[in-house]
């Protein structure tokens, strides 16, 4: 690994693990003065955000990563600003149209939390919009400090709002302040306003922008899409099954276990996919990089996790109280999923950067099916929500084995075409 490469890994990961010990260190103090239900809630919110504003752009914001041209990232930049302008009105009309369903399917009756959906949509695509354009730049400082501030700013605002009884859209509230907060310091550090003030938009030059990058929203969004919601399916179908209560003591389980692991992959997963990015466009082999990454992660990992896995219920009921026990139970049976989700960290853009998205595409259709059938199934047969918890947890971690697999044979096959070709 070049000393470039390894210090953008550091900058992202020490402005990511900061952002994870204060989101971390604040889950103690934000479970005792919000509810398991009001959690429960505030979970199916977050999917549902982040569903609707990955649908509302159409992942198009990724073609951002794979051009190094100006005008280029002007015009995606705005055209992702049309459509999420678009569908978040559509989205709100169906919305109203069935509110009642929609309260119904959240678990609450405030028409609050259902009208600060769409809100929330937007407030999250504009930080994916500045983020990916900003690590596409290799601003991986502000990228951090950003990180950094965003959770300084959720966490003092939800508590606040939490010791003031706004319950669940306290919690809300919090999340969309700090994303708003985050979108103004990147508006005055970043290029993000320069990109997107360069080229003006015109029918010709969009044509050819969605032309050239057609694979991202061919292929990667609906890769992406389907990947989303068989990440979140339990906060998906969960709700239909079982009480927020017990949805919430889930969502806080996945929340400690995930931030740490989620900010690790975000931050390799934004520096490696420029650096296959450049090493394909030189036609330097791929699989060597992908298998040293994924192999050492998983060497590195599997010692700390075994530790972790026997000490992890007790450790989390400590912190969170008595009546958190569901999400400490939970946590014990999800920590091998968390993992081999951080393995699996370079796989998708690998296969994104060698153009396999078909092939990615096809595998998460395969993969969500039967995760569905599965999560369906136990939640029919077993009366308690941890057995289907474990259950499904395992199927998603020999998912994860498989996909890297398959795809250290797809970037094997690469190497052999670059070989044949300098020939």
């Amino acid at each position: 690994m070049s000393s470039r490469l390894l210090k953008g890994v550091l900058t992202l990961a020490t402005g990511s693990i900061a952002s994870s010990v204060v989101m971390a260190l604040s889950v103690p103090l934000l479970t005792r003065v919000f509810t398991p239900s009001e959690f429960g809630v505030f979970g199916v919110y977050l999917t549902l955000t982040g569903l609707i504003s990955m649908v509302a752009s159409g992942k198009f914001e990724s073609a951002l990563m794979l051009t190094t041209y100006k005008s280029e990232r002007s015009i995606i930049i705005k055209s992702c600003f049309l459509l999420l302008s678009l569908t978040s009105v559509m989205f709100f009309v169906v919305m109203l149209i069935f509110h009642e369903l929609s309260l119904s399917y959240l678990g609450t009756d405030s028409l609050l939390t259902l009208l600060l959906l769409i809100p929330g949509v937007v407030v999250l695509s504009f930080h994916k919009f500045i983020n990916i354009n900003t690590n596409s730049h290799r601003e991986y400082t502000y990228s951090a400090k950003g990180a950094l501030l965003r959770s300084l700013a959720v966490v003092s605002i939800q508590l606040g709002l939490g010791y003031l009884s706004f319950g669940v859209n306290g919690l809300i509230l919090g999340s969309l302040a700090s994303y708003i907060i985050f979108s103004l310091y990147m508006f005055n550090r970043t290029r993000f306003l320069e990109d997107y003030r360069y080229k003006k938009l015109s029918p010709k030059l969009s044509k050819f922008i969605f032309v050239k990058y057609e694979r991202v929203y061919r292929y990667l969004f609906p890769q992406s899409v389907i990947n989303y919601v068989s990440q979140q399916l339990p906060f998906l179908i969960f709700p239909i099954f079982y009480t927020s209560a017990t949805i919430g003591g889930l969502f806080v389980a996945q929340r400690l276990l995930k931030m740490p692991a989620g900010v690790l992959t975000m931050s390799i997963r934004n520096v490696f996919f420029p650096y296959f990015r450049d090493k394909n466009e030189l036609k330097l082999d791929l699989f060597f990089p992908y298998l040293k990454l994924t192999l050492g992660l998983f060497l590195f990992g599997l010692p700390l996790v075994s530790v972790i896995f026997y000490y992890i219920s007790d450790v989390i009921l400590l912190l969170l109280g008595e009546g958190w026990k569901d999400a400490g139970d939970y946590s014990k049976y999800i920590l091998l999923w968390v993992f081999m989700s951080v393995i699996n960290v370079a796989t998708t853009p690998a296969l994104t950067i060698i153009g396999d998205n078909r092939f990615l595409l096809y595998y998460e259709i395969f993969d969500i099916i039967i995760k569905a059938i599965v999560l369906i199934y136990t939640v029919n047969v077993f009366e308690l929500p941890i057995h289907t918890i474990a259950i499904y947890s395992i199927v998603a971690s020999i998912s994860y084995v498989l996909l890297i697999a398959l795809c250290a044979y797809r970037l094997f096959l690469h190497r052999l075409e670059l070989t044949r070709g300098g020939e």
